[in-house]
């Protein structure tokens, strides 16, 4: 497992495993494999780290703007990290079969035949292999990286707290992989000033009436800061309503034609 890095046959990344800032909080929440629990989203579950992954949302969670800020710098990272030997063991799992054979033959054989003065290393190692796999194939790494995308959604029915969201991590590859995370923005208030803010930021619509307000230029950058803030919660209430006026729509409708369409009816 040395070469293939974030997989272990006893630690994976389990329910509940989060990261950290003074802001957000990242939890790693679950895996699907072709839209289903099964043996390949259980060993992924089970054997992998998604803490990579973590580290690199929490990253841009800095300074964040707005919703598609953050997944657009999160899909960035995420791509230049799966071209690393930190992010090759999720690549490698990834890839045909034939590949995946490829470059375990030529990983193996690097490593058996080291002879280096330097101390031998599995990144060195994976270095060497795909510069060879460069020059000699006129490839990039960069182009076995499979499609994928970072989305993120409300969380409805099953959460009352209004600061945490869904993300997903979609990987269309060999398998079609839906790593799922939840994010949540913390309440952040230690001082008069955050306060003061708080209450003016819940006010606004946006970041554009921030310009407008005659305020001390000391509360210009804190009341922006909240007024992000509101829009996260806002977005969340806005959400739930119009999830459950659309429950209501659709269960008037069962009613109207007497006719049973299941628990939801969302397949409508």
């Amino acid at each position: 497992m040395d070469f293939l890095s974030g997989f272990s046959l006893c630690h994976g990344a389990k329910h509940g495993l989060y990261v950290e800032n003074e802001e957000f909080k990242i939890s790693f929440r679950e895996v699907f494999c072709n839209g289903i629990k099964n043996v390949i989203s259980h060993g992924f579950e089970c054997c992998y780290e998604w803490q990579g992954i973590m580290d690199l949302m929490l990253l841009s969670s800095e300074d964040l703007q707005n919703i598609e800020a953050f997944e657009d710098k999160s899909e960035d990272l995420v791509h230049t990290w799966l071209g690393t030997f930190a992010g090759w063991g999720l690549l490698s799992s990834m890839l045909p079969s034939p590949l995946q054979y490829f470059f375990i033959g030529q990983l193996n054989s690097v490593k058996d035949n080291w002879d280096r003065e330097e101390m031998f290393s599995y990144e060195a190692a994976f270095e060497e292999v795909v510069g060879r796999y460069e020059r000699d194939n006129d490839k990039k790494l960069d182009d076995l990286i499979p499609d994928f995308g970072v989305s993120t959604d409300e969380l409805i029915e099953e959460n009352e707290n209004e600061r945490k969201k869904l993300i997903t991590v979609h990987f269309d590859a060999k398998w079609k992989l839906e790593v799922k995370f939840t994010i949540e923005k913390k309440r952040v208030v230690k001082t008069l000033v955050d306060a003061a803010a708080e209450v003016i930021g819940k006010l606004l619509v946006n970041e554009d009436n921030v310009e407008r307000l005659q305020i001390p230029l000391i509360l210009r950058k804190p009341v922006a800061e909240k007024v992000r803030d509101a829009i996260w919660i806002r977005s969340h209430h806005e959400t739930k309503k119009a999830f459950f006026n659309l429950e209501g729509e659709i269960s008037s409708f069962r009613e109207a034609v007497s006719y049973r369409f299941g628990d939801s009816g969302r397949g409508l």
